[in-house]
């Protein structure tokens, strides 16, 4: 359990007669179990199949995790490093040679589009200049 006091302003005369009287709001945080629904002492965090997961356990629970799990991360290779983002992921940017990126800036000018002389072509423009014939 978390407890969270935070001071806030009160100005009820019913509370007090002094006008904006300082007073104390405490806000209680109880974290259950996600397994039993009694009182969860942690959270474990894990993944699976590029899936992350995370999960509140009381101690006696997250131990029995860990222990169903011992086996397999004794054998597993552990990769270092961030796991990826979940999510939808953006396709990444072919690369594109100078000598295309010159090309394109001066399709792009030429057609009256604006674009800087240096730095990355964005892909709408790409896409635009790949177009052109179809």
């Amino acid at each position: 359990m978390r407890t969270i006091l935070r001071p806030i302003r009160c100005a009820d005369e019913q509370v007090s007669r002094k006008e904006d009287r300082p007073v104390v709001q405490r806000i209680q945080i109880v974290v259950e179990d996600d397994l039993t629904g009694g009182r969860a002492d942690e959270t474990v965090f894990f993944a699976l199949d590029g899936q992350r997961y995370e999960i509140d356990l009381a101690e006696a629970n997250a131990e029995s995790l860990r222990q169903s799990l011992a086996p397999f991360m004794a054998r597993a290779r552990r990769v270092r490093g961030r796991l990826p983002k979940s999510g939808p992921h953006r396709p990444v940017q072919a690369t594109i040679s100078a000598a295309d990126a010159q090309e394109i800036r001066a399709w792009a000018r030429a057609t009256g589009r604006k674009v800087s002389a240096r730095g990355r072509l964005p892909q709408w423009l790409i896409q635009a200049y790949n177009g052109r014939a179809a």
